[in-house]
C-alpha cells in the first residue's frame, strides 16, 4: 500500500511539473493557433503556415489528417514520429521543440475528438489565443455527436476564454462565451487567383484570408502561399488516366454534406459512365449506410467498386440498397488497370475514407508507393 502511495504522489508531482513547465514553453509562443472543425482542418492549417512564414512570422504548425506531418519554419515538411500512438500530450514536446526554436507562430491542426480532450486541449496542453472552427458537419459519431447541436457543442470545448475565434457564417454561436472575440468570415472575391491545384472549399479560404486580415497581412501573401503549399495526400485532387478518364480522390471529404458539395461541384452528370470507388474501414461503419443512401439519393445510372476491409459484406449492402451494379476489388493494381482502360467519357469519384487502400490508390498516381 505504501509502495502505491508513493508511486502516485509521484505520478501527481510529475503531473505538476510537467504542466508548469509546458505553461511556461506556451508563454515563450505569443500566437498559438488551433485549427478545429469537421472537415478542411489540414488545409486551412498548411495555407496559413505558408502564408505565415510568406510574409516573415517564424511559423511551425503541426497537421493530423491523412498523415501525422510537421512544417518546419523553413516550410520543409517532415513526418511526425510518434512513439506511443496517437495521444493529446504528444503536443506537449511539440511545443517545448517550438519554444526552443524561438517561433513567434504555432498551428496546430486539433486532435481532439471527444468533448472532454476538446477541453484539455483548449484549457491545458495548447491554451491557444486564436481558434479557427472551419464547419461542424455530423461525422465521428461515437465521439462527437450525431446531430449538428451535439457537434456544435463538442467543437466549442475547444474555444478558451479570451481568445479569438474565427467560424465561416454558419456556425451557431450559442455554446461559445460571451468574452470571446469573434470574427465571422466573408467571401472574398479574389479566389480566382488562387492556385487551381489547391483545391478547398472557398468558404475555408475565405475563413484564413479573415485570420491574415487579423494580423494585417495582405491577401496577396494569401494567394501565394496556394501555390507553395505541399499538398496532403487526402486533399481532394483530380487525375487523368492514361486513355483519357478523370479520377477525383474525394476519400477525405468523407461526411455526407461535404461529399454532397464535392459531387456538385465536380459535374458528373456530364460523364457517360459514372463510377464511385468506396474504400471501407472497420471503425467508420456508420458512414456505410450514409453514402450508399447519398449514391441512392442521386438518381443517376452509376456504378460501385468496393474496396478496404471487410468489402465482401459492404458489396452485399450496397446490392441491395443501391439496386446497381457493384464490385468487390480486393487488389489496388486491378482498379487501377480497369481505370486505364476508360476513355475520357468516364469518371471515378474515390469516396468513404482515405487510410488503407484509399491511399495507396491515390500514390499509383503520385508514384509514391512504398
Amino acid at each position: 500500500m505504501k509502495l502505491i502511495a508513493i508511486l502516485t504522489i509521484l505520478l501527481i508531482i510529475l503531473g505538476i511539473l510537467e504542466n508548469y513547465f509546458n505553461y511556461r514553453n506556451l508563454k515563450k509562443i505569443p500566437i498559438r493557433i488551433l485549427v478545429n472543425g469537421t472537415r478542411g482542418k489540414t488545409s486551412v492549417t498548411k495555407l496559413l503556415t505558408t502564408t505565415f512564414q510568406t510574409y516573415g512570422i517564424s511559423t511551425i504548425a503541426k497537421t493530423t489528417g491523412s498523415q501525422a506531418l510537421v512544417v518546419e519554419r523553413d516550410g520543409k515538411v517532415v513526418p511526425f514520429i510518434r512513439k506511443r500512438g496517437s495521444r493529446l500530450t504528444e503536443l506537449i514536446p511539440f511545443i517545448r521543440y517550438c519554444a526552443n526554436e524561438k517561433v513567434e507562430c504555432i498551428i496546430v491542426e486539433c486532435m481532439a475528438l471527444r468533448l472532454e480532450n476538446q477541453a484539455i486541449l483548449a484549457k491545458r496542453i495548447l491554451r491557444p489565443t486564436h481558434v479557427l472552427i472551419t464547419n461542424s458537419y455530423v461525422d465521428h459519431i461515437a465521439e462527437i455527436g450525431n446531430t449538428i447541436d451535439k457537434t456544435t457543442y463538442t467543437l466549442s470545448q475547444s474555444v478558451p476564454k479570451q481568445s479569438h475565434l474565427f467560424i465561416n457564417g454558419d456556425f451557431n454561436l450559442k455554446y461559445i462565451s460571451k468574452d470571446i472575440n469573434i470574427t465571422k468570415s466573408e467571401l472574398v472575391g479574389t479566389l480566382d487567383n488562387f492556385s487551381e491545384n489547391f483545391n478547398t472549399f472557398p468558404e475555408n479560404i475565405s475563413l484564413s484570408a479573415s485570420v491574415a486580415n487579423n494580423f494585417n497581412i495582405p491577401l496577396d501573401f494569401l494567394e501565394k502561399a496556394s501555390y507553395r503549399v505541399i499538398l496532403d495526400i487526402g486533399m481532394h485532387q483530380k487525375f487523368i488516366c492514361p486513355n483519357g478518364a478523370v479520377f477525383f480522390s474525394s476519400f477525405s471529404a468523407n461526411d455526407i454534406t461535404s461529399l454532397s458539395k464535392t459531387i456538385n461541384n465536380n459535374g458528373i452528370d456530364k460523364y457517360n459512365s459514372i463510377n464511385f470507388i468506396f474504400n471501407n474501414r472497420l471503425d467508420r461503419q456508420y458512414r456505410v449506410k450514409q453514402f450508399s443512401n447519398l449514391l441512392k439519393s442521386l438518381d443517376i445510372p452509376l456504378n460501385i467498386f468496393i474496396i478496404g476491409e471487410n468489402s465482401k459484406m459492404i458489396s452485399r449492402y450496397f446490392r441491395k440498397n443501391n439496386k446497381t451494379q457493384v464490385r468487390e476489388i480486393s487488389d489496388i493494381l486491378i482498379l487501377r488497370k480497369i481505370m486505364d482502360k476508360c476513355d475520357n467519357n468516364t469518371v471515378f469519384i474515390g469516396i468513404g475514407n482515405i487510410k488503407g487502400q484509399g491511399t495507396k490508390l491515390i500514390q499509383t498516381f503520385t508514384g509514391d508507393q512504398k
